[in-house]
């Protein structure tokens, strides 16, 4: 089996309800860019509407020190526009939480049809930790037999150590996996020799 040849479906095909969020999320986000737009056009209108007179008005009273107030149905206008765009802003951010939450809901759906897969791959990988660990304890019982001799045991490096941790020690990093293997499924406590069990 190669995992390059299969073919996982996206969280979308198994959740028809992922796919009516994200629509509806496309289309708010379509309407706030919409927002976006209609509110520059009526601040470019206000500003460019006054008739030459009021603008002279304006541009005096700014002179002043005054304020320049848009006409009414320019402000009118964008405070409805202002009112949508954050009641869209909030519903995006809901729908945000929507779409994570059935997302993982979906994601779980899919995972499940991997799940044979993924048990294959576990004992195949524990089986090979496992040899990989007993040559580690080989290496490790030579080790401490040349050292009862008096022998050190020069030009026989441990190719493992930096990845098992010390040979013969039950507790380094291999044999608590291995263990974690037995307890999932994946080895038989059978398979492990007793003084790493």
């Amino acid at each position: 089996m190669d995992i390059k040849d299969l073919v996982i479906p996206p969280p979308e095909d198994r959740s028809p309800e992922l796919v009516r969020l994200n629509t509806r999320r496309a289309e708010l986000a379509s309407r706030y860019d919409e927002i976006n737009a209609e509110q520059r056009t009526v601040h470019a209108q206000a500003m460019t509407a006054a008739p030459a007179d009021l603008r002279k008005d304006r541009v005096a009273a700014l002179i002043e020190g005054a304020r320049f107030e848009m006409p009414p149905s320019a402000r009118e206008q964008l405070s409805r526009l202002a009112d949508e765009r954050r009641d869209i802003e909030e519903a995006m951010h809901e729908l945000d939480n929507m779409i994570r939450d059935e997302r993982k809901a979906a994601s779980r759906v899919v995972s499940a049809e991997f799940v044979d897969v993924y048990k294959q791959i576990a004992v195949e990988f524990h089986a090979a930790l496992l040899a990989a660990a007993k040559a580690h304890a080989k290496i490790g019982e030579l080790h401490l037999s040349l050292g009862k001799a008096g022998v050190e045991p020069h030009g026989m490096i441990d190719p493992a150590q930096h990845l098992f941790g010390a040979p013969l020690y039950r507790h380094n990093d291999a044999w608590l996996v291995i263990r974690s293997g037995v307890d999932d499924g994946h080895l038989k406590a059978s398979d492990i020799p007793k003084e790493f069990r």
